[in-house]
């Protein structure tokens, strides 16, 4: 059976907190590397490196794999 409409929503909207969680965890670390004692390169280089390795998309799929999780979770709950 397909998902209704107000289900595949509420699936997304749970995908793109989750992802806006991830991404904002990840800045609070680097901001917290450079306030706590950490010199403003090693905190730089992380940041360098997670630029270069498109760490972002790192984090999407991430999320998307947690929502994928969710949302087999949430069959298996409803079967």
């Amino acid at each position: 059976m397909g998902d209704s409409g107000k289900v595949l929503v509420i699936k997304f909207v749970i995908a793109f907190m989750i992802l806006a969680l991830l991404i904002s965890v990840k800045n609070v670390i680097f901001i917290n590397l450079e306030n706590l004692g950490f010199s403003y390169f090693d905190a730089n280089s992380i940041r360098t490196f997670w630029a270069d390795f498109k760490g972002d998309y790192l984090y999407l799929l991430v999320s998307l794999l947690i929502s994928m999780i969710i949302g087999l979770k949430f069959n298996i709950k409803s079967e």
